[in-house]
């Protein structure tokens, strides 16, 4: 007969307590979950309200559209819960999974992000600033959060959301008072850290180079091959021996060194190795660099942009709230002094020496001149 000692049984059941609530607590610190709830329950929209969502920034006010507003209580509360959260781990595997690392957050992030811009815009148009700032400063925490994995795509869309976010609050720059902006101010001040774009570079090595080195070393290189195209798709793709496999991933490591390495340079030295670099990728012998090494010059540029444009919303307030005198303290990235600044009939618009996409970067701020 087995005897249980009450004590000893009482100390197990508090032990057992105590892991589930520490256990619980650790997952509740993954913004990722609380942002998967707000993707969870997102109504399923109509093709109109599709396109409304689609169009946030000009369609039209209407019922449609407060109907959306108002039924995004619930997903724009765990919005704003993820937003709260410093760390986030979207569970993506990529020594496991390498180039077929499936993400089906991003997409689902950047409908989130256009449900929150549009309901931003809602509020600042219907009087409410400050919940407008909350929903768009939320907005940027979860286009930052998305870089948390480590892939470039997933800080490109990151970007991307972080620009619609900023696009926003610039087109309704009038509607904020002072003490609206000095909640931007310090809410843009206690956003996570803005994701290093050297970070995603390192991160893409480690999803193919890491993850093709375990391939070959776990006998798998015919998860290899199927990544090459086949240009007779019944003939049975090439096998090449581990030892020109080992010889070319190698080699394509070597060339991720290099490219980290020129990508932590200045942008107008980075431009200039970025030539030669893609020139020799192009005439390199080895498929694997040929293929698998990522375009990182428009990424780079990309990630310039969304620096200089944060900075410019930084300058804006600044100049509304401290003048001509606290704008010039802000100084432009990858320039010397303030941005150029010029008044227009409806705003003011701040230009960066950074030229992008052909055009030199430029931000136009809405301003009521007769309250600034």
């Amino acid at each position: 007969m087995i005897h249980r000692n009450p004590t000893i049984i009482a100390l197990i059941a508090v032990l057992f307590i105590l892991t589930g609530q520490a256990r619980a607590s650790e997952l509740g610190q993954n913004a990722a979950l609380r942002y998967w709830l707000a993707m969870a329950v997102m109504p399923d929209y109509n093709e109109t309200q599709a396109k409304e969502l689609a169009e946030w920034r000009t369609t039209p006010l209407n019922e449609d559209v407060e109907a959306i507003v108002t039924g995004a209580e619930a997903s724009l509360g765990m919005l704003h819960r993820g937003a709260s959260i410093l760390s986030c781990d979207w569970g993506l595997d990529i020594l496991e999974d390498g180039p077929n690392t499936l993400m089906p957050h991003l997409g689902k992030a950047r409908q989130l992000a256009r449900l929150a811009c549009l309901c931003a815009r809602w509020r600042f148009v219907n009087g409410d600033a400050d919940g407008a700032i909350d929903d768009l400063t939320a907005t940027i925490a979860l286009a930052r959060h998305l870089a948390s994995g480590r892939i470039l795509i997933g800080q490109l869309v990151g970007y991307s959301i972080e620009n619609m976010a900023i696009n926003c609050i610039a087109d309704h720059f009038d509607r904020c008072n002072t003490d609206a902006l000095k909640g931007l101010k310090d809410k843009l001040s206690a956003l996570p850290p803005a994701p290093a774009f050297i970070d995603a570079i390192e991160g893409e090595r480690d999803c193919f180079v890491g993850w093709a080195k375990h391939q070959v070393r776990t006998g798998h290189i015919d998860r290899l091959t199927a990544l090459l195209t086949n240009p007779d798709p019944d003939a049975p793709a090439a096998q090449p021996s581990v030892k020109d496999l080992t010889k070319d991933l190698d080699d394509l490591d070597d060339h991720y060194t290099q490219l980290i390495e020129f990508c932590k340079l200045p942008l107008d030295e980075f431009d200039t190795r970025d030539k030669a670099f893609a020139d020799k990728v192009k005439q390199s012998d080895n498929v694997w660099v040929r293929t698998m090494l990522p375009a990182i010059s428009s990424a780079r540029h990309t990630a310039v942009a969304a620096e200089v444009r944060l900075a410019m919303l930084r300058a804006a307030i600044a100049y509304r709230l401290g003048g001509q005198a606290g704008f010039e303290v802000i100084e432009q990235p990858y320039g010397t002094g303030p941005f150029k600044l010029s008044k227009g009939e409806k705003g003011f618009t701040l230009e960066s020496v950074v030229n992008h996409r052909g055009t030199q970067l430029t931000l136009t701020f809405r301003a009521d001149w007769e309250k600034a």
